[in-house]
């Protein structure tokens, strides 16, 4: 029986747990509190933060080549840039140089930036959050400009360079150009009779050599072109590949064939031989392999299929276009080379002939100032017509405060402060050495629960027969003498100690109220103050406490001469006597044996109070003596430590422990009221009082015998002429 007990209490239900939060809500409450007053605190004296936000598009960036340049030393600025891939670009819109621009262009700073993929698009949604509501709303504007400057920063630095270079080489040919025609100008007034013939010729040499550059700068355009295609085609692979998904019926019909065409061997080998020939095993784990791939067989198979690059022939009619084109240009540059005139030497005269030189360098650099203005339109239209590698989806919107939010605040703090307190109740509960539950002592002393007791403010009121009202007191003894009758069933015990872990936990009150309660019940009671060093139970009693235990173990006086009635029917005390100086020694005597014997033959039930049972050793030997332990503990004060130390001094003593009483609980209190509280149902009195009208119920007809200390009738009836 004691076992089921041990086993029960190890086991915490939802009721356990919820007795737990409620003996500990003072600890939950203080750090709900606590933590929901600094997160409300902090709430209040932080600083607002608002967000503003943007959608943008990033793509590939491109930059178109010039329409009138394919070849050239500005030819490489001008070509396709593919860019990257989105988390990449979110990396770069993130990174310090693109916000910083941003703040720039907006004039304002501390605003941070986060961007987020639209899910698998390529819509970046950017984030500014700053404490300056303005300045938020400014910073997510600036930004898809800022990004897009970015992007397109190498590029731009690159032309603006290569123009700012294009411009001071133009401006020093022309300042050449311009000094070469004025110096063929003061040639042409100092000789003012050139030779006309000599002219013209100069001039036709000079006209089919400006020809022979065209054709040649012609040529050399269309060489280009063919070696772009030829590199293009080159990089485009030869064939393609389709995977065309096919039906896999053709080989499973095969392998299905193969199986029947097996089983029919099968069948021909069974008529010449058993099933454990070689042969026919051997075309079993054939038609076996075959059933497993059938199984194992795919539905479709796929295939693929790889066929010529369709773009293959356009580039090959491209490239052959191309190098007529430039077979046909150099067959021009020929011709125009084989048919240059050739001036004579011997006809021309010096004049002449510088003439001619200065005609040159003037055609040249003339040919040269052409060039380079139409390098530097060139360079101003890709400045002018670069292409912005984002577009904006969603505009940025006012900024809206995003923290704090009190509510969300308070909700959180509320279930941080509450999980937080619940789990300090824990800590506090596991560190706690004190009892305070039933399971406790359950498990500690490995006994069920006789009874708890009431507490009562006043001394004289403790005790069943000073007590002016019953109630809850008398009910809660009724209940220890019925759990005490319930536990000595199958052995019946006639004499009992009532003991303790330590002074002051009310053993002595609670053995002098289980006699009285057990003498009301019509049982011959023998209370017998065992505590030979502070014996208190005369006191209670209103008794001598001489001749006593003490005088009877030394012989000194008669267990008859001993034993003293009290007010109450059927009760008797042996009170202590004299206090020795050798207690535990005189009741670990044959003597105090001889005692017991006799005082369970004058009884029905003896009740011993010890001393604390860590207090001496007296009640240890108590123990072993009689039938069986009553254990009172001061549920909250009481300690896990000493009373498992008492339980395994009380196993050496082979004690029987029927079962533990807790005292002094404090029926105003609602701690602890899963387990005692309907108590309080009992807490009336036997005056007659009135309550909203109506009289209060009285008390039994046991408790006014006992008040009255004469015996109790079974026919006493509540009657308002006895009430009176």
């Amino acid at each position: 029986m004691p076992e089921d007990y041990g086993t029960q209490a190890s086991e915490m239900t939802v009721r356990d747990y919820m007795d737990l939060l409620r003996r500990r809500k003072a600890i939950i409450i203080q750090t709900f509190v606590v933590v929901v007053s600094v997160g409300l605190v902090i709430t209040m004296m932080a600083k607002p933060l608002y967000q503003s936000s943007t959608s943008i598009l990033v793509e590939s960036k491109r930059w178109n080549a010039s329409p009138s340049e394919t070849l050239g030393p500005f030819s490489h600025i001008f070509a396709p840039d593919l860019g990257h891939g989105v988390d990449t670009q979110i990396a770069v819109i993130t990174g310090r140089k693109v916000i910083a621009a941003a703040q720039k262009n907006a004039g304002v700073t501390g605003v941070s930036v986060k961007a987020d993929q639209v899910g698998q698009t390529e819509v970046v949604t950017i984030i500014c959050q700053a404490y300056d509501k303005l300045a938020a709303q400014k910073v997510a504007k600036a930004m898809p400009d800022a990004y897009a400057e970015h992007q397109a920063g190498t590029k731009k630095k690159q032309v603006e360079t290569m123009l700012d270079f294009a411009r001071e080489q133009l401006r020093t040919e022309e300042k050449k150009l311009t000094r070469a025609l004025d110096d063929m100008q003061r040639f042409k007034a100092l000789n003012l009779n050139p030779d006309a013939l000599m002219l013209a010729k100069a001039e036709a040499i000079a006209q089919h050599d400006e020809h022979i550059r065209t054709a040649y700068t012609d040529a050399a355009a269309a060489k280009a072109s063919l070696d772009s295609l030829e590199i293009e085609k080159s990089g485009i692979p030869k064939f393609t590949e389709t995977p065309i998904d096919k039906s896999n019926i053709e080989s499973e019909q095969q392998i299905r064939t193969q199986i029947a065409n097996l089983q029919t061997t099968r069948a021909a080998l069974a008529l010449r031989f058993k099933p454990e020939h070689l042969e026919v095993q051997q075309v079993d784990e054939q038609i076996k392999d075959l059933r497993k791939r059938l199984t194992e067989l795919p539905a479709t198979i796929r295939e693929v299929t790889t066929a010529p690059n369709p773009q293959i022939p356009e580039y090959d009619s491209k490239i052959a276009e191309a190098r007529a084109i430039h077979e046909s240009r150099k067959a021009a540059l020929a011709s125009l080379k084989a048919t240059r005139p050739i001036a004579g030497a011997a006809s021309m005269s010096a004049a002449d002939r510088q003439y001619n030189e200065l005609k040159r360098d003037v055609d040249s650099l003339q040919m040269t100032v052409t060039g380079m203005k139409r390098s530097v339109e060139d360079l101003e239209m890709q400045l002018v017509a670069t292409y912005k590698p984002t577009a904006v989806i969603t505009e940025a919107g006012a900024a809206a405060q995003i923290a704090p939010k009190p509510m969300n605040n308070f909700v959180t703090t509320a279930l941080i402060g509450l999980v937080l307190g619940i789990c300090l109740a824990l800590l506090q509960e596991y560190l706690d050495d004190r009892i305070n539950s039933p399971e406790d002592a359950r498990r500690l002393l490995d006994a069920p629960i006789l009874s708890y007791v009431p507490l009562v403010d006043q001394p004289d009121a403790r005790l069943l027969n000073r007590s002016s009202g019953g109630g809850s007191l008398l009910e809660s003894y009724r209940v220890m003498r019925s759990n005490v009758q319930f536990a000595t069933v199958d052995s019946p015990t006639s004499s009992i100690v009532v003991t303790s872990t330590s002074p002051g936990e009310g053993k002595s009150v609670t053995a002098t109220n289980l006699a009285i309660a057990m003498a009301l019940d019509g049982r011959k009671v023998i209370l017998v103050d065992a505590d030979l060093r502070r014996p208190t139970l005369h006191e209670k009693l209103e008794t001598e406490h001489r001749p006593g235990l003490t005088n009877v173990l030394v012989g000194r006086a008669s267990l008859e001469e001993a034993l003293k009635p009290t007010s109450v029917p059927g009760l008797k005390l042996l009170a202590s006597g004299p206090l020795p100086p050798n207690p535990a020694e005189l009741l670990n005597s044959r003597a105090m044996a001889q005692v017991h014997e006799s005082l369970r033959e004058l009884a029905d039930v003896v009740i011993f109070d010890s001393p604390p049972f860590l207090a001496t050793a007296d009640a240890q030997v108590l123990c072993s003596l009689t039938d069986g332990v009553i254990y009172v503990v001061q549920l909250g004060e009481a300690r896990k430590a000493p009373v498992k130390h008492s339980s395994e001094l009380m196993r050496q003593a082979h004690a029987r422990v029927l079962g533990v009483v807790f005292n002094k609980i404090d029926l105003r209190s609602r701690r602890d009221d899963y387990y005692y509280g309907y108590y309080r149902y009992y807490n009336y009195y036997h005056t007659p009082q009135v309550e909203d009208g109506k009289p209060r119920r009285r008390a039994t007809e046991e408790f006014e015998a006992l008040a009255a200390g004469g015996p109790v009738h079974p026919d006493m009836r509540d009657t308002e002429d006895r009430e009176s």
